[in-house]
């Protein structure tokens, strides 16, 4: 089977045997269907150190593939973390997962509000005010906004007038 192939070729690797390692390797590879990461690495590297660089490139680059997580799932765990360390009060975390959501197509303009109200918890008003804006200049430009986001932008622009004024007495705006 391809993992008894997988491991015969890691031994054979391991004793220099690179021309064998690299046979039991693409066995292996036909095996899975070229479908498993890990061997699909393997033989990359083995066949470069062989000189088949063309070749091995190639799986080297399906691996690579195979291995990148879905966006979806990536958008969905990294909000799920943010979600969790903001309702355990660990703020900065939760705004480090939340940035990172923001990288996944299923983003949306909720989570600008979100880091807002995490930086306001943390009383990092300055940053907290740049978020709700930016929050606000996302969501206006919404077709069709929700009662729901409607509320929020009202909240936003209720909380940036808020921070302005108290950046304003604090003497630092």
């Amino acid at each position: 089977n391809e993992s008894t192939l997988y491991y015969l070729a890691l031994c054979y690797a391991k004793a220099d045997s690179l021309y064998l390692a690299y046979e039991n390797l693409l066995e292996a590879a036909d095996l899975s269907r070229n479908e498993n990461p890990t061997i699909l690495s393997q033989l990359g590297t083995v066949a470069v150190e062989l000189g088949i660089t063309s070749e091995g490139i190639g799986y080297i680059e399906k691996s690579i593939e195979l291995m990148q997580p879905d966006e979806k799932l990536m958008y969905a765990l990294t909000n799920t973390l943010a979600e969790g360390y903001f309702n355990w009060g660990k703020y900065d975390k939760s705004i480090s997962y939340m940035k990172q959501s923001m990288k996944y197509p299923d983003s949306n303009v909720y989570v600008y509000y979100r880091i807002a109200q995490a930086y306001g918890m943390m009383k990092r008003l300055k940053d907290e005010q740049e978020y709700y804006q930016t929050f606000v200049d996302k969501a206006q430009k919404e077709p069709d906004p929700s009662p729901m986001m409607k509320e929020c932008i009202e909240y936003a622009q209720y909380r940036i007038l808020k921070i302005t004024e108290t950046l304003f007495f604090q003497g630092e705006q």
